[in-house]
């Protein structure tokens, strides 16, 4: 990426990415302080609705069975200062079940 992009063009970049990029506080709720457009498409939210918790927190979507286990796996990995990737259930806006 070139230095020089402004913020509003690397959102508009991320944005165009398929599915949900978000950047999310280490809090209980996994306050969102950015989710891409995508939001909409896998969770039926807007990415206002979930933006610092406006009308849902992450932490509310995601399936209370795998809550306690994705903590403390991001937690172990941020105190090993090492990268993470998870495979975890959301409950849509619709009730659906998602991976």
């Amino acid at each position: 990426m070139h230095a020089n992009l402004q913020k509003n063009e690397i959102e508009d970049l991320l944005n165009k990415l398929p599915g949900m990029l978000y950047r999310c506080k280490y809090d209980a709720n996994w306050t969102m302080e950015f989710v891409s457009d995508g939001c909409k498409e896998l969770t039926g939210y807007e990415n206002s609705e979930i933006l610092f918790n406006k009308s849902v927190s992450f932490a509310d979507i995601l399936h209370q069975d795998d809550f306690d286990w994705t903590f403390e796996a991001v937690t172990k990995a941020l105190e090993e200062k090492k990268h993470f990737n998870y495979e975890y259930r959301i409950i849509t806006k619709n009730g659906d079940l998602k991976w």
